[in-house]
């Protein structure tokens, strides 16, 4: 059973006294026993099925809208530049960094993708995240995209999230904590086009509220974007991407590729995982402190690979060839074979933190301190 403490992310157990902290262990005990490893489970495939992927959907459908090759991307003159723009410089929450530019000038849109309207309060404090970021770097920026030369004019940040999420949202509550220049975009995949529109349309990404200051961009958006139209090949991933859709992406990509090309195409070093994971991210010029970013995220996905049994490594006796790796999966087609082992491995491997989680919040709603938290003494 893991311990209150691996899940505290609050420090409401931390700041307790002992004689408290006791007490709480035992109705937290006695919560989590009370938990059915399938009743986690459930939640765990919950969360899969409302967050992480909806999330994915709304990233894929921006980064294929703003490909060349699609005609209603192409009118906005932006394109996807790379993936977790200045994560080397600090943790934030942009997904997609698009960029246009001109003789003189270069035009910033950073995006982020949201799941669902269910946390909506927060959108304005994460844009303000990379807002906080930005105004110290463009200099950076522009050498990253390849315009040094040129000097920033517009900068845009948008939410994109799913069309059928964004009815509960009221976007006049969000835009007093928004900068300016601050927008929302939906991803619809079930688009009916009213009298007049385009027809054949069925997939748009397009402008809902908000500020967008640049005509380029903005007319496109509220016309609609039919993100269908091209597939971007050059971006897969961000390093935000959850480990589940990053190892199913990561590991079907090397595999799939090394079938017919070596003996054991399940196994492969950690060089091989890291450089396939680079190339599906597209994380843009990489510089020491970005490297350093990049690799320590591979090696996380590469550890929760092996903790919940995807990977199997070291001297073991499966591993035939001289690797790192091993990946585990029934016989059969590699897609469809890998990609369930890496989600019912992850989800299986969640059950017990999610009964964690589950105690902890029912506890944490319930419990009376009766000698106050340790941060309220220490303060005198």
């Amino acid at each position: 059973m893991r311990g209150p403490e691996t899940v505290d992310t609050s420090n409401t157990f931390t700041d307790l006294l002992e004689s408290d902290k006791e007490r709480f262990r035992e109705q937290y005990k006695a919560e989590y026993n009370e938990i059915s490893d399938g009743s986690a489970l459930d939640l765990v495939e919950s969360e899969f099925t409302n967050e992480i992927k909806p999330a994915f959907e709304v990233f894929k459908a921006v980064k294929d809208a703003f490909h060349p090759d699609n005609e209603d991307g192409y009118r906005t003159e932006y394109e996807v530049s790379f993936t977790d723009p200045l994560c080397e410089i600090s943790p934030n929450p942009a997904d997609l960094l698009l960029t246009e530019t001109n003789r003189r000038e270069a035009n910033l849109c950073f995006v982020v993708c949201e799941p669902s309207g269910e946390n909506s309060d927060l959108w304005p404090t994460r844009i303000n995240e990379i807002v906080n970021i930005v105004g110290g770097h463009e200099t950076e920026l522009l050498e990253q995209i390849g315009h040094s030369d040129k000097e920033v004019n517009h900068v845009q940040y948008l939410t994109v999230t799913l069309k059928e999420e964004y009815p509960d949202v009221q976007f006049r509550h969000l835009q007093h904590g928004a900068p300016d220049e601050y927008a929302i975009c939906t991803v619809d995949d079930d688009y009916e086009p009213e009298d007049g529109e385009d027809a054949e349309k069925e997939y748009v990404l397009r402008y809902e509220d908000g500020t967008i200051e640049h005509g380029k961009l903005h007319s496109p958006l509220s016309d609609g974007i039919d993100y269908k139209e091209a597939k971007n090949r050059d971006v897969y991933l961000s390093l935000k991407a959850p480990p589940i859709i990053s190892l199913q992406e990561t590991l079907m990509s090397l595999l799939t590729e090394q079938h017919g090309e070596v003996d054991e195409p399940r196994e492969f070093n950690r060089d091989d995982f890291l450089n396939r994971f680079r190339d599906l991210c597209l994380v843009g010029p990489v510089g020491e402190q970005k490297d350093t970013v990049f690799n320590s995220r591979a090696d996380e996905l590469l550890e929760i690979a092996k903790k919940s049994g995807i990977l199997i490594y070291g001297d073991s006796d499966d591993i035939h060839e001289n690797r790192d790796f091993r990946a585990m999966y029934k016989q059969g087609n590699t897609t469809a074979g890998l990609k369930h082992s890496v989600k019912s491995k992850i989800f299986d491997s969640r059950i017990q933190n999610k009964k964690a989680e589950m105690a902890f919040e029912t506890v944490e709603d319930q419990f009376q301190p009766r000698g106050g938290y340790e941060s309220g003494v220490n303060d005198f």
